[in-house]
């Protein structure tokens, strides 16, 4: 196991069952205003986060343990919020080294925000530690009348992208821990296939 895992803690141990915690580095990018600070927020204090923000001009820092249905390890997502203005995209690039996974956030309402989404995954390349890959997530869900993105065409760039697609309201909270699940599921299950490659490696 290398840096592409930020370390293993073993935790605790119950029940003569030994569970382990994992840590998971997470890059949050997409353009400014799309919501990618009330998602980490929200996510982390339950939707008791303020809902009001100012722009981020500085990678803010989140994080979160999350249970893995079926998996003896939890996974604490360590969320770096990144700035969405042009300005700081230097700073984006100084700050994320060896990301685990990235989460693409974009705004259903403004289909610019969509289209940039490719450009989020260029500036990345090169910072993960393997394939990137991760979740794009769609904002806003809740604004139904004022939808510019259709559905369909998120997720075929999803998966020509190798991500998983999520669709979430941050503001108001509807599916808010979807994409993070998915993010905790996706690292646990490619953690535990590579532990059962070194096993097979040793018979």
């Amino acid at each position: 196991i290398n840096a592409e895992y930020m370390g293993l803690i073993v935790a605790w141990t119950s029940s003569s069952v030994t569970h382990q915690m994992l840590r998971c580095k997470v890059g949050v990018v997409g353009d400014l205003g799309v919501g990618k600070t009330t998602l980490c927020r929200n996510f982390a204090s339950r939707g008791s986060a303020s809902g009001s923000y100012t722009m981020s001009t500085t990678i803010e820092l989140t994080q979160k343990a999350l249970a893995v249905e079926g998996a003896p390890s939890q996974v604490e997502l360590f969320l770096f919020d990144c700035p969405g203005s042009p300005l700081f995209e230097d700073t984006v690039l100084a700050s994320l080294q060896n990301l685990n996974r990235v989460l693409v956030v974009f705004d259903l309402t403004e289909r610019s925000s969509f289209d940039k989404a490719s450009h989020w995954l260029q500036i990345l390349q090169g910072k993960a530690c393997g394939v990137l890959t991760g979740v794009l997530v769609g904002n806003k869900s809740d604004l139904h009348n004022r939808r510019a993105v259709g559905q369909a065409e998120a997720e075929l760039f999803a998966r020509q992208h190798n991500l998983a697609y999520c669709e979430v309201s941050a503001l108001s909270g509807v599916d808010l821990e979807s994409p993070f699940n998915t993010l905790a599921a996706q690292f646990s299950s490619a953690f535990e296939a590579k532990l059962l490659g070194f096993a097979n490696l040793q018979l």
